[in-house]
């Protein structure tokens, strides 16, 4: 049976549970509820901290040399939303709440602007760093990683996130950005 974590919403019926996810609290909640540390499948789209979460989660249990132990999560297959307003090359992510002092107009996407889910070059590497590979995209939505190993076994084949789709402000194609970052939310992103 799987798990829904939600900030607001619980259903018992589904296994919908009103968590708050926070890079702080990943592997203890996975451990309240017993998730499985080989899940099939691990979704993260919190519209803020993602990619410090999909760290948190990836880094737990790792030994000092940063390779997983008996105690690691390693989900088969992890989708993270990524902000395709920033395209390939930028290394941009929503600041960690959790360690940052923000305030309160940076803390929550806005729900107007691209101020909001990491680039897909920084997942990437926090991917990446812990034996993750992209294997797939799901353009101007999610990206999609397996262990490089379980990849490698299954014939996966690894795709070159440089050559994604990143829809441009001029190509005319909008992915939810309906009004630019306000300066304030732009040196959120600087931080």
């Amino acid at each position: 049976k799987g798990l829904l974590l939600d900030g607001k919403c619980h259903n018992a019926s589904i296994n919908l549970q009103r968590e708050f996810v926070y890079p702080t609290n990943i592997a203890s909640l996975f451990d309240k509820y017993r998730v499985p540390k080989k899940a099939d499948y691990v979704s993260i789209d919190v519209d803020s901290s993602d990619i410090y979460i999909l760290d948190a989660l990836l880094s737990h249990g790792e030994d000092k040399h940063g390779r997983p132990t008996a105690t690691s999560y390693r989900p088969r297959l992890i989708s993270i939303e990524y902000q395709p307003n920033f395209g390939y090359g930028s290394t941009l992510a929503f600041p960690d709440t959790t360690q940052v002092k923000l305030p309160s107009a940076l803390q929550n996407w806005d729900g107007w602007t691209c101020y909001t889910a990491p680039s897909a070059k920084s997942i990437e590497a926090v991917a990446r760093s812990h034996g993750y590979v992209p294997v797939g995209i799901a353009t101007g939505m999610d990206l999609f990683f397996m262990p490089k190993e379980l990849a490698a076994a299954n014939d996966v084949d690894i795709i070159d996130l440089r050559k994604a789709e990143y829809p441009l402000p001029h190509s005319g194609k909008i992915w939810g950005q309906t009004k630019p970052m306000t300066p304030l939310q732009a040196f959120g992103l600087a931080l």
